[in-house]
């Protein structure tokens, strides 16, 4: 979908979204940061965002830069910032028990993006619970925040999950399904690792569908953006090099700017196009336009909940590999495989 065109659907988002209560995670940099400045930038009056992340200077740039555009808009767009890594979940669990404070009892999420994570071509590193450090934030933590802020998302009245990572792009490669953690000697790899954490997260949120049919959930890749991540990144000094100097200035040319990719965000986040299972019709905030419908979900199925989604805002189309892990039990082992991760965590 033409920006162009998403940016006309936007139009009429501050009138339909006063009084949204947003949390995005991962907010201080890259694609969380251009989503909350897109959503301060078009939300209603009375609107909150919550912006989860490490970096304490970043945070006070996108505050001061947020509270200037709601004195330019004459609309207030209150943003806060909660200082937290996320790569252990028991810090999860701290940073979701701030957030329900600030909300108060019977308090509401009708927003939650997640895109933490980094770029790595090193081998596998445990945090101190026993989970790959990279599938911990890209995997473990958004599942363990979505999970934690359930009753949050289920007290709003059209609830939306987003997890923006890799929907569909690592499929070449397979599940192990007897290995999901890639704890066993000789799994773990860049890629495998890459595409486990992508499985995931279409599998474990098609799983929350079902069981939590008034929330959506989408799994986003959002196409080529040259975000910060690129001179963060934990690579050989030669990768990092090469990365920096010659495919960065390739990339430029097709990647997307901030200010576009934060409105396809913001569309994500409240376009009709993708209702919970029970809320098709107006169980989101902006109307179709144009003849578009609901799209299927990412088991096919119109209008399903769960949704993996391209940077047009189109649906991914799944391959073999995720149509042969789902048709051996993926989406289940997954959900038992996290649920046992959760639980041992909390042991610890």
């Amino acid at each position: 979908m033409k920006i162009e065109t998403i940016r006309e659907a936007l139009r009429p988002l501050p009138e339909r979204t006063e009084g949204i209560i947003a949390v995005v995670v991962g907010g201080t940099s890259g694609i969380g940061e251009a989503t909350v400045l897109a959503l301060v930038s078009r939300l209603g009056a009375g609107s909150k965002v919550l912006i989860v992340g490490r970096n304490q200077q970043a945070a006070d740039r996108i505050t001061n830069d947020c509270r200037a555009r709601s004195e330019v808009r004459g609309v207030t767009v209150d943003v806060e910032f909660l200082k937290q890594d996320v790569a252990l979940l028991k810090d999860v669990d701290l940073v979701c028990e701030k957030i329900k404070g600030k909300l108060g009892d019977g308090g509401k999420i009708d927003l939650l993006i997640m895109s933490q994570g980094y770029l790595s071509s090193r081998g596998r590193k445990d945090t101190s619970e026993g989970l790959d450090h990279l599938m911990s934030l890209r995997y473990y933590s958004r599942m363990r925040f979505t999970h934690t802020l359930l009753s949050s998302l289920l007290a709003a009245p059209c609830p939306r999950v987003i997890s923006v990572y890799g929907a569909g792009t690592p499929e070449l490669f397979n599940l192990n399904i007897n290995d999901l953690g890639l704890v066993q000697p000789g799994n773990y790899g860049v890629f495998t690792s890459l595409a486990h954490a992508s499985y995931m997260n279409t599998l474990f949120m098609s799983e929350l569908a079902a069981r939590y049919p008034r929330v959506s959930f989408l799994h986003v890749f959002p196409g080529l953006i040259i975000t910060p991540e690129w001179h963060a990144a934990d690579f050989p000094w030669w990768l990092k090099w090469m990365a920096l100097h010659i495919l960065v200035p390739i990339v430029r040319y097709w990647a997307m700017d901030y200010a576009e990719i934060g409105d396809r965000m913001a569309y994500n986040a409240f376009s009709a196009r993708y209702p919970a299972a029970e809320g098709v019709n107006g169980g989101t905030m902006l109307p179709l336009l144009n003849g578009a419908e609901a799209l299927r979900d990412s088991q096919g199925k119109k209008a399903g909940g769960a949704y993996t989604v391209d940077e047009d805002g189109e649906a991914v189309v799944h391959g073999k590999n995720m149509k042969r892990a789902r048709a051996v039990g993926a989406q289940a082992r997954v959900w038992v495989h996290t649920m046992e991760v959760f639980e041992s965590v909390r042991s610890l």
